[in-house]
Formats: C-alpha cells, sequence, structure tokens
C-alpha cells in the first residue's frame, strides 16, 4: 500500500519518478548487514583462522564503499526533498528518520572497521619493509581507532563487535610483530662479543667487542623505538653493558681499545695494573667517538630534538664521570709533594676531556664534577697523604706482637733537654741535679730503688713495630714543617691519629692473640705503655719549624698519654683475670672441699697444687723479661696473691679437719711457701729480696700463720693469739680462728676453754 506521505508527494506533483525512501532504506539496511556480515568473516578468516584471502576481502570492501555512497545519496535524496515539504512529520516520517540515522551509525562503524584494515595491511607492510616509525604511527592511529570511547559496543550488532575484536587481535599480533623487529634489528645493529678467563674467585674480562653498523641509518629504528617506548629501556641495557665491558675495565686495568671496521674493539693487557690517566681519555674517546657516529640520530621528528647518543649521555654520564673522577683521577693523583707539579698537566688533560664530552653532547656544560675535582685537588692530596699515613699506621700496628726489642732504661729525653723544654714554654727551671741528690740520700728498704730523671722508662721489651710507627710519626710532623699551612695541618692531625690508631689496632685485629697468650697481653701492654710515654714530649721539636700560625701553639701529644695506657691495661687485665680463673678451676678440682675428718687428703689435691706452681713458673717466664721488673712483680703477685686467699678461704671453711689431714695439708702449704718466692726472682737480676713476697703478695704472713696453726696444739694457738694482740690476731678474725679450732680439735675442756677466752678477749 503506497504510503501517505507518497501521495501527498505524487498529488503535488514534487515526487515524480522518485522510488519508495523506506523501501530503498531497508534494502540499503540489509545489503549494510550482509557486506558487514562478510568482512567481518573474511577478517576472522585472515586474522584468526589465518586463511589467504587478500582479494576476497578487497572485493568486500569495494562493495561496502558502494553501500556507503548510496546511504549518503539516499540522505541527501531526503533532506532535498522531504524536510523542506513538510511543517509536520508524519509518525511514519519518524521513524524512516530514525531509520536512517540507524544505518548512518552503522555505516560509521563499517568506515572505522574498513580504516582499521587498512591501517593494520599498511603497517605491517612497514614493519616488512623495515619502516619502523611509519609503523609505529599506523599502529597509534589503529589503536585510537579502535579503542574509541564514543563508540559502545554493547549497542552495537553482533557483526560489528566481532569485526571490532577481530581488528584488536590483529593490532596485538601486528605489536608484538614490530617488538620483536625492534629488538631484532637493535641486537643486529649494536651487539656485543666477550671473552671471559675463569680465575680462583671470578670470571675475569680478557676481552670486549661492540659491534656497530655504521653504515646503517638507524633513524627509523630510534624513532620506532621511542614512539613505542621501548628506546629507553634499549638504551638503558646498552649503557649497562658498556659499563661493565668498557668503561670500568678502561678505569681498572691497562687495556687497550681500537677502532675496527666492524666495531669497537677492547684487550686486556695487564689485570693487575691500573692505567694512566691519559690512556683512560683516550680508550673512552675512540669507544665515545664510534657510539656517536652510529647513534647521532634524532629520537623523534620535531626540530629541536634530542639524539638517541644524547639521551644515552643524559642516562649513564654522571655515573661515568663520577668513575672517571673516583677510579682514575684520584687514584693518580700522587702522595709525594715533589709529584704534584707533574700532576698539573693530567688535570689540564682532564679538562679537555670534559669540553670534548661537551662538543660531543654526552655530558651538559653545567657538570662540574671534573672541575670541582681539579680545583680542590691541593685538599684532595692532602686527604690521600693523611689516608696512606694512616693505612700504613694500621698495617704497622698489624704485624706480630712477638718480634721484640729490648728498650734499655734510658731516657727519653735528657735532663738539659728538659730543662730547656721547660724554661722555653713554661718559664719555669728545674733543678734535676738537686733532685738526683736528695734520692741518693733518701734510705730505701733493701732491694727498692728510684729512678734518677723523671723522663727515664724502665727495662722491658717491645714489639719491633713500635718503634716503626714512632718513625712513622716523627717523619709525617718532619712533614709538616716542610707542606703548606693546609697541608701541615692535616699532617699535624694525621700524626695524632696515629696514636688513636693503634690502640684500637690492639683491641680488634690482635684480640686472639692476647687473649690466648699471655706474652703477647704484656706485649700489648708495654707497647701502649711506651707510647705513652713518648706521647708528651714527641712534638717539641718540631714546634719551631711550623708554619705560621701553627708554631705559636704548644705541640703535644700528652692528651693521648691515659688513653694509651688505660688501653694496655684493659688487654693486660683481661688476662690476669683469665688465668685468675684458670686457678680456680684448677682448686676447684683440688678436692678440698671433699676433706672430711676421717679421710686423708685425695690425690688430685698434690696435683692441682703442682699444676698452679707450673702455670706460676710458666708466666714467669713469659712475663719477666717482657715487663718493666715492677711491674712484672705486681703482676705475678696479684695472681699468686688470689690463689693463696683461695688455699686460706677453703681451709677455714672446712668443718672437720684429721690430724693426718692437717699435717697433710701442712706439708703441701709448706712445699707452696718454698716454690712461690722463687716466681719474684728475675733471671739476670739479683735474688729476690725478702721484701717483694711481702710486697706483693699481701696475704703471705696470713698464709705462714695458717700453716703454723695446722701444726699447733692448743696452747700455742693461744700464745700466738696473745689475748688479741699476737701475730695471729692481726691476720686471722675472731670467727676464723675460732671456727678453725673447732675443724682441728675435738669438744674437750680446754678447747672450750680457749675458745671462751678468744670470745671473752675479743
Amino acid at each position: 500500500m503506497t504510503s501517505f506521505v507518497r501521495e501527498i508527494l505524487s498529488a503535488s506533483g514534487k515526487l515524480g519518478d522518485k522510488e519508495d525512501f523506506m523501501g530503498k532504506a531497508m534494502r540499503l539496511e540489509r545489503r549494510m548487514d550482509d557486506l558487514q556480515t562478510g568482512l567481518r568473516l573474511q577478517m576472522e578468516g585472515q586474522y584468526v583462522e589465518f586463511v589467504a584471502s587478500f582479494s576476497e576481502t578487497q572485493a568486500h570492501l569495494r562493495q561496502m564503499d558502494e553501500a556507503v555512497a548510496e546511504v549518503e545519496a539516499l540522505t541527501q535524496s531526503l533532506k532535498a526533498h522531504l524536510k523542506p515539504e513538510l511543517a509536520e512529520q508524519t509518525q511514519e516520517m519518524q521513524d524512516l528518520w530514525l531509520k536512517l540515522q540507524d544505518l548512518a551509525a552503522s555505516v560509521q562503524v563499517a568506515n572505522r572497521v574498513r580504516q582499521a584494515y587498512t591501517d593494520l595491511e599498511q603497517a605491517k607492510e612497514f614493519v616488512e619493509e623495515k619502516s619502523f616509525f611509519q609503523a609505529a604511527t599506523t599502529l597509534e592511529a589503529v589503536h585510537l581507532n579502535i579503542n574509541d570511547e564514543s563508540i559502545d559496543l554493547s549497542e552495537c550488532d553482533e557483526n560489528q563487535s566481532k569485526a571490532f575484536e577481530a581488528a584488536k587481535v590483529e593490532y596485538i599480533l601486528i605489536m608484538e610483530l614490530l617488538q620483536y623487529e625492534l629488538g631484532k634489528d637493535w641486537d643486529s645493529q649494536l651487539g656485543f662479543v666477550t671473552e671471559l678467563e675463569d680465575t680462583e674467585d671470578e670470571e675475569s674480562l680478557t676481552s670486549a667487542k661492540l659491534m656497530l653498523k655504521s653504515e646503517s641509518d638507524l633513524t627509523s629504528l630510534v624513532q620506532g623505538l621511542r614512539s613505542m617506548e621501548l628506546l629507553s629501556i634499549r638504551l638503558g641495557k646498552l649503557g649497562s653493558k658498556l659499563m661493565q665491558y668498557f668503561f670500568r675495565p678502561i678505569m681498572a686495568r691497562n687495556v687497550a681499545v681500537t677502532q675496527e671496521h666492524d666495531g669497537v674493539a677492547l684487550s686486556v693487557h695487564e689485570m693487575k695494573t691500573r692505567p694512566e690517566p691519559q690512556d683512560v681519555f683516550a680508550n673512552i674517546s675512540c669507544l665515545l667517538e664510534n657510539l656517536h657516529r652510529v647513534l647521532d640520530v634524532p629520537i623523534d621528528q620535531s626540530e629541536d630534538s634530542m639524539t638517541a647518543f644524547q639521551l644515552l649521555g643524559l642516562t649513564f654520564s654522571e655515573d661515568i664521570v663520577e668513575m672517571l673522577v673516583k677510579e682514575c683521577l684520584l687514584r693518580a693523583v700522587p702522595s709525594e709533594d715533589s709529584e704534584l707539579k707533574k700532576f698539573e698537566d693530567v688535570l689540564e688533560n682532564a679538562k679537555k676531556f670534559r669540553a670534548y664530552l661537551i662538543d660531543i653532547k654526552f655530558i651538559e656544560s653545567d657538570e662540574k664534577t671534573i672541575l670541582e675535582f681539579a680545583a680542590n685537588v691541593d685538599r684532595t692530596f692532602a686527604d690521600k697523604k693523611v689516608a696512606e699515613i694512616l693505612g700504613k699506621a694500621r698495617e704497622l700496628a698489624k704485624r706480630d706482637l712477638y718480634q721484640t726489642r729490648t728498650v734499655t732504661p734510658l731516657t727519653t729525653l735528657p735532663d738539659d733537654e728538659a730543662q730547656e723544654v721547660a724554661k722555653k714554654l713554661f718559664d719555669v727551671d728545674i733543678k734535676f741535679s738537686g733532685a738526683s741528690q736528695m734520692l741518693k740520700e733518701l734510705e730505701l728498704p733493701d732491694g727498692a730503688s728510684l729512678y734518677e730523671s723523671p723522663f727515664i722508662f724502665p727495662k722491658c721489651e717491645v714489639s719491633e713495630h713500635v718503634f716503626e710507627i714512632i718513625a712513622l710519626v716523627r717523619s709525617t710532623l718532619e712533614n709538616a714543617c716542610q707542606s703548606s699551612l693546609m697541608l701541615a695541618g692535616r699532617l699535624l692531625e694525621a700524626a695524632r691519629l696515629i696514636f688513636v690508631i693503634y690502640p684500637e689496632v690492639i683491641r680488634t685485629y690482635h684480640d686472639d692473640s692476647w687473649k690466648q697468650f699471655p706474652q703477647h697481653a704484656a706485649l700489648a701492654l708495654t707497647n701502649c705503655l711506651y707510647l705513652a710515654h713518648l706521647s708528651p714530649m714527641i712534638g717539641f721539636e718540631y714546634r719551631s719549624r711550623l708554619p705560621s700560625p701553627l708554631n705559636e701553639n704548644i705541640l703535644s701529644m700528652s692528651d693521648f698519654v691515659r688513653y694509651l695506657r688505660d688501653a694496655g691495661l684493659e688487654v693486660f687485665s683481661f688476662q690476669l683475670d683469665a688465668q685468675q680463673k684458670s686457678m680456680h678451676e684448677a682448686l676447684k678440682a683440688s678436692g678440698f672441699s671433699s676433706i672430711t675428718g676421717e679421710a686423708d687428703l685425695p690425690p688430685k689435691t698434690e696435683q692441682s697444687l703442682r699444676q698452679i706452681l707450673h702455670q706460676l713458673h710458666h708466666l714467669r717466664k713469659v712475663w719477666q723479661h717482657v715487663l718493666p721488673a715492677a711491674m712484672y712483680k705486681k703482676a705475678i703477685g696479684s695472681i699468686a696473691n688470689f690463689v693463696v686467699g683461695e688455699l686460706i678461704n677453703r681451709v677455714v671453711a672446712l668443718e672437720d679437719i684429721a690430724a693426718d689431714s692437717a699435717q697433710q695439708i701442712s706439708s703441701l702449704f709448706n712445699f707452696m711457701k718454698e716454690k712461690l718466692p722463687d716466681i719474684f726472682v728475675i733471671e739476670g737480676q739479683d735474688k729476690s729480696s725478702k721484701y717483694d713476697i711481702l710486697r706483693y703478695l699481701h696475704l703471705w704472713q696470713k698464709f705462714d700463720e695458717l700453716i703454723l696453726v695446722l701444726n699447733a696444739n692448743l696452747k700455742e694457738i693461744d700464745d700466738r693469739w696473745a689475748s688479741g694482740k699476737g701475730p695471729l690476731a692481726s691476720e686471722f678474725s675472731v670467727e676464723e680462728i675460732k671456727h678453725l679450732i673447732r675443724a682441728l680439735f675435738q669438744n674437750t675442756d680446754r678447747r672450750a676453754a680457749v675458745l671462751s677466752r678468744i670470745k671473752y678477749e675479743a
């Protein structure tokens, strides 16, 4: 049935021979559906099922173009004939217009699918032609097309949705193909060939080669990587390998870098020899020159585009320049003043090398690391000089303690020099001659003596390396006298730090040694004491020759005296404690605590006491010449006093002592009493005086009184108590002597009377 609109238009004579618009629109809609279905099936066959049908697909595209043209013609015809004629549209006209809008939207989607397909085919051709930038740009357009947010796939029909999905699959496949081809081509243009040698610790590089195809233009490759956001990653990997195989070996080893027809080669000449700065500059220049020739291409198509070489420098130049300063220039700084002048040529070459790096745009012009190093080379020289001195001091302090030299009792500062120093510095007159005469007239006990000079150091043994440390301190101060003000101040600081380093090395590096060997602990003490003895006066002779204003101050190391002495005493005190613990363990195994009123002494009691005597004599052997005589006697006396005190306490603590046991204990103690004085005798010297045993073994008289009590009867004990005024009362307390009487004697009237008298008199 003819529509109402058509009848009106026909009656008015406006329609003429024109056909039915609704019928034509419906035919076009069916045709568009057929074409989209065919195109979708064709795309799925080609991109999903991988069916080769290029000609058929092109035919579908031509038919779709014809259908699109017919839709556009119908739209124009409607606009020309219908819209001007009707003031008010009927429902039929509205349906026709909506149908036409749906058809136009379908055409728009079909156009996007067609454009995506065309771009994908073109991108694939670009990849095959190695036109990587054009391929990346085309794929970017495809990405924007198929991911356009203005198209809602949920409102599209099934054919349209599947067509878009097929385009996305093809986009991903070609994108992955492009990334693969980019990486493959990059590796073929910039590759590495290395040769490693196995060593005991690790693999060492012996040769490396950077393969470069200088005849190739990398512009499209670089810009393609840039468009795909892969350029930074590739340059990062390239820079890392350059650091590993070229820059680090160039700065650390004696190598040669040469240009070859297919790249740059590095060969290691000597692994343990560090290169000269001039060789480092030349090798790096050769490497960068070849890299610049290949990578000096823009990363995009803007007029002010950065080059790939600049981007490589922007990423790695800071690390390379820092490594150049630390591993090359800093190590090349001399440690002797005479060589510092020659180093100026190295600094000049370093500045020229920096200018070259700026010229090839590897670093920015505001990069100042090399210039700052050159400007502060004097301070760097001082730092290196101080580090070398302190390093040498540390190595000297690590040497063996047991290699010793005997120090004779000579004054470290003669009296006449001491008088001169005191007068110059403190304006004080010191008269040593009068003091010496007073010392001679002073009455001292037999065997006691005093040194005449307060600056004398007693005879002992000191480790050989201590004298080398003193020589190092003196040479450092002598060097300070001939240096500039800045360097002289640093050298004075280094000389002082030597006295700080030595005790720390003794505490840490030698700890196993002095903990295990008593002799090494004693040497650690004498070493520290000897340094402490020399430190106050070691700087006075250099003061006047120091540059001003350093020569206006008092140069002395006297503030280290207590620090050095405390360090030595700390080490030796540990050894004393260890020896006492060893004696204590031996006494615990002696069996004193198991003595009863009816039993004899256990056999191990005598064995333990002999072991203790043997250990004391061993300490005498290793200490008597190492320590000063007075210090040795004090040290061995403290250990012997500990042993005697333990013996006294264990006997006094016994509840019941049989007569036979008392006799055996007395016999063993008499043996100890006979042997203990020998440990105070120093070989090569006169016999020890009787005062040594009393002076250094404080419990000697108490030990002697205990032996008498063990052999005495009640009357003899009462007589030696002497109403609390006898020798026994001066050594034992009331409770101790009463406990001994109860343990030694049975409960009789005589014992009760003596105990009562002691209690009453107390």
